[in-house]
């Protein structure tokens, strides 16, 4: 194995590593990135229910929920209030309507197959689901 090949591939099992052992930001647990928020915002996020859970992608994940484009987003809730609030508290001022739902199977709902998609805003039950499909938990810290 050529010293190039051999250093590429050391790279991405060290990347990987990093990603299992929750490396990605100070203070994240293992499998998890830490997106920090004003005390504002946490109030909201505080205010959900507790069983909501926000997942990015484990490969490129996001460091704000602010600036999330439409392709980049999605639910699946039992409310649509949820994400909605979520969000606004983020700077979008959407409808219920405006935001997209999908199943945690669906095949957009996979961060592998879809980079596109950067936050999926799902329920405890489902997150694994989307967690196996590429994705990675979000730990909310304020700043």
């Amino acid at each position: 194995m050529s010293r190039q090949k051999s250093l590429t591939l050391v790279t991405g099992v060290l990347a990987i590593l990093l990603l299992l052992v929750g490396c990605s930001a100070p203070g994240a647990s293992p499998g998890s990135v830490v997106i920090l928020v004003s005390k504002e915002q946490m109030a909201v996020i505080e205010s959900l229910p507790a069983d909501v859970v926000c997942i990015t992608s484990a490969k490129n994940p996001i460091a704000s929920l602010e600036g999330l484009q439409d392709d980049e987003l999605a639910s699946w809730v039992t409310s649509l209030t949820i994400p909605q609030k979520l969000m606004a508290a983020f700077g979008r001022q959407d409808t219920s309507i405006g935001l997209r739902m999908m199943g945690t199977l669906h095949e957009h709902a996979d961060f592998v197959k879809n980079p596109q998609l950067r936050l999926f805003i799902t329920h405890e039950p489902y997150a694994q689901d989307l967690i196996s499909h590429g994705g990675v938990r979000i730990e909310f810290k304020t700043k």
